[in-house]
């Protein structure tokens, strides 16, 4: 966990405005929260490029390597002179700077990463970690445009949205051939299960078996850097050293992600089928879940987003827990 220290002073994240020209390095301008909060993040089709760097090898947990560490001890501003830099060139698409492990439409989405490594040598090189590169890149997505991961293209259910749901379905059904759409129209139950599904395997897929359900049912812990800052550390402490605020944070959230935990738990498999594996999150989605999805979305986004599906992971596996000590 990087410190909003160093991710002030030694990171940043660029980007050259809508639909660019060019990319040119140069030309590329500071991300900022304003610029995020005025995007709409799921338009069907929009990829937003953007840059994120970083200038210090400590950020990443790499030791400076021996000319950086002379620079160290001459200048007083070292970090700024050090030729240390990584760049990760990337796209803000469907509100996602990478791309899906197991999207819907997987083999359209062209997100990929492209990873500069900058000023390093031999001795540097088996410091390289880039799952903990990925985790600084979304602190830093917090921390510097105010990211939202808990954002999603469909709308929350409400007897009005079913409505609509059903009353699109309904109209489809009776001018279209009855080949074109699917033959079952979604109870309520099975909608609420849906958007329930999908949004759980969107937090299982980029979090895996990090208390996945724990941020799902605390959103606010990743809308805010120093939250998630607070968050992360508690985690790393000694169980000892917990201070009786520490326990009832504990509590709390590990009440409400137990919550979310049996609601998902009652997922019809109808809807979404479990892996045999005990102790691993995650699920898929059944095409029915899927056709639910989609038709739901249709009745309540119209035109605002075309996707229909586009943002689905209809299959998230996390990873595997380690063992436990008494197992080892």
């Amino acid at each position: 966990m990087a410190t909003g220290l160093e991710l002030g002073k030694y990171t940043g994240v660029s980007w050259w405005g809508l639909s660019p020209k060019n990319l040119d390095l140069g030309k590329a301008k500071p991300f900022t929260k304003a610029d995020y909060k005025d995007l709409n993040k799921f338009k069907y089709g929009q990829y937003v490029p953007v840059l994120f760097e970083i200038t210090d090898p400590f950020t990443l947990l790499i030791a400076p390597n021996v000319t950086q560490q002379q620079q160290m001890k001459q200048f007083e501003t070292p970090m700024e002179s050090m030729p240390f830099k990584v760049e990760v060139f990337t796209y803000l698409y469907h509100n996602r700077y990478w791309r899906p492990r197991l999207s819907v439409t997987e083999l359209q989405n062209v997100n990929y990463m492209q990873i500069n490594y900058k000023g390093l040598d031999r001795n540097q090189l088996n410091q390289i970690n880039t799952n903990y590169l990925f985790e600084i890149m979304f602190e830093m997505a917090i921390y510097h445009f105010g990211y939202d991961f808990n954002l999603v293209p469909h709308r929350p259910f409400t007897d009005e949205t079913y409505t609509k749901y059903k009353e699109y379905y309904e109209t489809l059904s009776s001018v279209l051939d009855d080949n074109s759409i699917p033959k079952k129209l979604a109870t309520k139950k099975e909608m609420r299960a849906t958007l329930l599904a999908t949004e759980y395997l969107h937090y299982v897929d980029f979090f895996g078996n990090s208390s996945p359900t724990k941020l799902q049912a605390s959103p606010d812990l990743i809308q805010d850097f120093l939250k998630y800052s607070d968050y992360k550390d508690l985690g790393y402490k000694d169980p000892k050293d917990y201070s009786k605020e520490d326990k009832q944070t504990i509590k709390e959230q590990t009440d409400k992600a137990n919550v979310v935990k049996t609601t998902v738990s009652r997922i019809p498999e109808s809807i979404m089928t479990r892996f045999e594996d005990k102790g691993i999150a995650g699920g898929q989605l059944t095409q029915d879940a899927i056709n639910f999805y989609k038709y739901y979305n249709g009745a309540n986004l119209l035109d605002q987003y075309n996707g229909k599906v586009d943002w689905l992971i209809y299959s998230a596996l996390g990873n595997k827990p380690p063992p436990k000590k008494d197992e080892e």
